[in-house]
């Protein structure tokens, strides 16, 4: 017996024990042609062995029965009693998680930063009487002290099934450009926060062996230019989730993570980017934006102008929905074809490589270059840039016909 067929016959015996194990365990909600997909990998194994044949094939072979297998529908466990608190549900994510899991039945605690205000009263107004809203600040101890001597006050009793870690921040500009306040504010909210706010659920949460999700990001994995504070804070937050998982492991306490495409949310909306954006430029070291040329600051305003992005966030609402109620959820939620290119360029290709397609494909090589001046005196401007995110490319001829020159007078 030949050495790929042992792999080829090892992949499917595992295949169909680990699918055994969760039927009898009555996670798998097998019906028609479920059924048939089950069968798949154990039919097809002769067929791809004559088609591909090498180790090319069996790891083709290996990934699509994995895809598979996590894909194999599931079933949900009963929404009666449960209870689950979600940070940061002024709006985005956040008021859309709260909304979707109200109607299912979920009795819901929204922690809103900005209690009484628009955001808070849309929520109540959209939801049932199940749902409660209490401020909270996840930089602030004393609010998140607060937040879950009102959390156990209400369950009188009863356990907390969930939190969802999911406010969040993020500031766009280059590295040297952004102040540390910034960078300390980013992570004060991104991965302090979220440490915090888990660390003061998890005496409940251990109790009720239950699930903590946490809103992460592709950034988390591959970096992006002018997202050095939000990328940063992002990958200290999955660190410590991955941590987390394996220390709650003994607990029977589940942690996953959703790493979403971008989205049209409130971090992205046009007043908070342009708040942003001047916080960051009123920051700047004297005389660093000068180095950087004279027409820096006009294309960086242009650059940072909000992005087009879908407004549609029901795919990161079924994700969070699944890990919060699927009877066996995964550990790690990739939602939207831009996050799974992204994944996928940090995961399995080397770092230069991976570097050379973003820089080339996704990004420009510098996402804001140094605007040099010219005889002409007209600064040049990279030819394209990307949205972080979204890998979506912007045309930068635009940007460079309405950067107006010093020769016209009215350079900054």
């Amino acid at each position: 017996m030949s050495l790929k067929l042992i792999l080829y016959s090892a992949i499917t015996i595992f295949f169909n024990g680990a699918v055994l194990r969760r039927y009898l365990k009555d996670e798998l909600l097998l019906t028609g042609p479920y059924t048939l997909l089950i069968l798949l990998p154990t039919i097809t194994q002769p067929i791809c062995q004559l088609i591909f044949g090498g180790f090319c094939g069996i790891t083709l072979f290996a990934i699509a029965s994995y895809r598979i297998y996590q894909r194999l529908p599931q079933r949900f466990i009963d929404t009666d009693g449960k209870y689950v608190f979600i940070s940061g549900c002024d709006s985005g994510f956040g008021f859309a998680i709260a909304k979707a899991l109200d109607e299912k039945g979920v009795h819901v605690f929204a922690g809103c930063y900005l209690k009484g205000q628009e955001g808070e009263q849309n929520l109540v107004k959209a939801c049932s009487d199940r749902l409660v809203t209490i401020q909270l600040d996840v930089t602030s101890e004393e609010s998140i002290t607060n937040a879950v001597k009102t959390v156990q006050e209400k369950l009188q009793g009863k356990d907390l099934w969930a939190l969802v870690n999911n406010a969040g921040i993020m500031y766009l500009g280059e590295a040297e450009i952004v102040a540390m306040t910034i960078y300390k504010r980013v992570m004060a909210v991104n991965h302090y926060g979220v440490v915090l706010l888990t660390q003061a659920f998890l005496p409940l949460l251990r109790r009720s062996k239950g699930r903590i999700v946490t809103m992460s990001s592709t950034g988390s994995e591959i970096a992006f230019p002018m997202l050095s504070a939000y990328c940063a804070s992002k990958a200290a937050c999955k660190s410590f989730m991955d941590a987390l998982r394996l220390e709650m492991m003994k607990w029977d306490v589940s942690v996953s993570t959703i790493h979403p495409s971008g989205y049209a949310t409130n971090l992205i909306h046009k007043e908070t980017w342009e708040q942003n954006i001047t916080e960051i430029l009123n920051a700047v070291k004297p005389g660093l934006l000068e180095e950087y040329g004279p027409n820096y600051k006009a294309c960086y305003m242009k650059k940072a102008s909000p992005l087009s992005l879908p407004s549609d966030l029901t795919p990161v609402v079924t994700a969070v929905d699944h890990a919060l109620l699927a009877k066996s959820p995964l550990p790690q939620y990739i939602v939207g074809l831009s996050a799974e290119i992204h994944m996928l360029l940090a995961a399995w290709l080397p770092i230069g490589v991976s570097k050379y397609l973003v820089g080339v494909f996704l990004l420009s090589k510098s996402s804001i270059s140094k605007v040099k001046n010219s005889s002409s005196d007209k600064p040049e401007t990279p030819k394209r840039a990307v949205s972080a995110e979204s890998g979506k490319l912007q045309d930068e001829e635009k940007i460079k016909e309405e950067v107006e020159t010093p020769s016209e007078g009215n350079a900054n």
